[in-house]
């Protein structure tokens, strides 16, 4: 069976990312799974390799040789660093959007080296959209083994997460969770999730009922069993 093809794509290399990227080159479990295809600055590839100790030769190797080691100080954020992850990144989805890949994951990023670098940056999730020429709606999930976390709202501080929900937006979430689920031959969504109309019912007959002022909306918390009139928990 042909192996799929991975871009990965190195992230800050004034952090953790040179040596991280070394040693999931050099993990037997990873070669034997995939083709992975390095993208970034062979140098310092090779440092976080020596630095890591790992025995690291990747299956091919996308040089771009734009951040030269001489100029990466470690610990510390720079646009150097910034620059040099994004450009990886952004080659890796390009490689996928153009099939040459089959999936582009990468090491740890500095947000703020890349705010540095590109000021209009705010997430990778966003960022992906952008490269890829994507319009609709975009998340992430965090997946270990069986376990999938979902989310409504990424990247913001948690004091404005409940002026950022709504019913909309949480089963829109939903919806595309339930996607995501169904793209998976070893995943099914559970039933709730099969027909977003299912989760409409309790909130509709609850809204109507929003009539004083102790039923009006209120921007609390929201999740299965919160009505739309005032995000409570329905009794």
């Amino acid at each position: 069976m042909k192996k799929p093809v991975i871009a990965l794509a190195i992230g800050d290399p004034a952090g953790i990312s040179p040596e991280l990227t070394a040693k999931v080159v050099a993990l037997k479990e990873v070669r034997d799974a995939a083709h992975v295809v390095v993208v970034g600055d062979r140098r310092i590839f090779d440092d976080g390799a020596r630095v890591a100790g790992a025995a690291a030769s990747p299956d091919e190797f996308i040089e771009l040789k734009h951040a030269d080691p001489a100029g990466i100080k470690r610990g510390v954020a720079a646009k150097a660093g910034g620059e040099s992850a994004l450009n990886n990144y952004r080659t890796a989805l390009r490689m996928v959007a153009d099939g040459k890949a089959d999936a582009a994951c990468f090491t740890p990023f500095n947000k703020q080296a890349m705010r540095m670098a590109e000021p209009t940056y705010d997430d990778e999730i966003l960022f992906t959209s952008n490269v890829l020429g994507f319009k609709g709606l975009a998340t992430e999930f965090n997946v270990l083994e069986g376990l999938w976390n979902a989310r409504v709202t990424s990247h913001i501080p948690l004091a404005e997460v409940s002026a950022n929900l709504s019913i909309d937006r949480i089963v829109a979430a939903l919806g595309l969770t339930a996607t995501a689920l169904r793209g998976r031959r070893c995943c099914s969504p559970p039933a709730c999730l099969k027909d977003k109309a299912l989760l409409r019912p309790r909130y509709r007959a609850r809204s109507t009922r929003a009539s004083s002022a102790r039923d009006r909306p209120q921007a609390r918390s929201a999740g299965p069993g919160f009505s739309n009139g005032d995000l409570r928990p329905t009794r």
